[in-house]
């Protein structure tokens, strides 16, 4: 009888002793199903309670300082009244003593004949965008023919936000 050994088995009709191949496969299974119960999932971050304001609970004056936005409004109310021509409009957001880039003070006439000429020059103002910063808030403003920014000194006077200077209308 011969000692051969066939794929079906050995010559007592045993199965073949496993590979290293088989082997390997066993280990990278055996790896991953360990390191896959090892991991942890954390625990999902605790839901925040709400609180409520006690009914005792007295809010600030509203005088006390402005309200959240206002400086914004204010330079949006100013734009707004330029693109719609209320030049007088315009001006009531100005300081009393409001400046142009030149130093000089600015009265209702001068504003109005500076207004008109830009409009004429560079035609209607189209859209504006505001990026509301004390003490100078800076505007883009696109008109029919041409985009600029403009930069406004800005000043809290008795809870009111008023342009105190400007370089261009």
């Amino acid at each position: 009888m011969e000692n051969k050994v066939t794929q079906e088995g050995n010559r007592k009709g045993l199965p073949l002793p496993i590979t290293m191949r088989s082997g390997s496969l066993i280990l990278l299974v055996l790896f991953v199903v360990l390191l896959a119960a090892c991991t942890t999932t954390p625990a999902p971050a605790p839901t925040p309670t709400p609180t409520s304001v006690p009914a005792t609970a007295t809010l600030a004056s509203p005088t006390a300082t402005p309200t959240p936005g206002a400086l914004e409004r204010t330079v949006a109310a100013y734009y707004q009244a330029l693109k719609q021509q209320n030049y007088a409009l315009a001006y009531s957001y100005l300081d009393a003593n409001a400046i142009v880039n030149n130093g000089q003070h600015i009265t209702l006439s001068a504003f109005t004949q500076m207004a008109r000429a830009r409009s004429a020059e560079y035609g209607a103002i189209l859209s504006f965008s505001i990026s509301p910063y004390t003490p100078l808030s800076t505007v883009f403003v696109t008109r029919t023919s041409y985009t600029y920014t403009a930069h406004l000194g800005i000043k809290l006077e008795q809870n009111t936000w008023k342009i105190i200077s400007f370089d261009r209308i």
